[in-house]
């Protein structure tokens, strides 16, 4: 690799650092403390009311996101790890079940449509 090629990569790597940095410290600088436990988050994630849902989840992330990634959670709450596992879980499972009984509501479009060249939604 000759000089200038060198150069280059070092101010890319260089570049990347700091963008890194930048990004990292902003992310945990931005998330505000929680307000609720953990266990209110996971309680509140199996709310009937999406709002609800969506705000625990937060709470949770911001739980997670204190301690710095999943796995770090993990390690330092080991009691709370199966809990946390299972209610992500079962909020994804929720949300799939919201999103494909929406997607049924949805009139589909007709085979005669499809090959008519028109767009459904149009």
């Amino acid at each position: 690799m000759n000089r200038s090629r060198l150069g280059i990569a070092i101010h890319a790597v260089v570049l990347a650092a700091i963008a890194y940095s930048v990004v990292t410290a902003h992310a945990q600088q931005a998330a505000p403390p929680p307000t609720k436990s953990v266990s209110d988050a996971l309680r509140d994630m199996q709310s009937k009311d999406l709002r609800k849902r969506e705000a625990s989840f937060e709470e949770l992330m911001t739980h997670i996101a204190s301690e710095g990634s999943l796995t770090e959670f993990f390690d330092r709450h080991p009691d709370q790890a199966e809990p946390v596992k299972l209610g992500l879980i079962q909020l994804l499972v929720k949300e799939d079940g919201t999103f494909i009984a929406n997607a049924e509501q949805v009139p589909q479009p007709s085979i005669k449509t499809l090959w008519s060249g028109r767009r459904p939604w149009d």
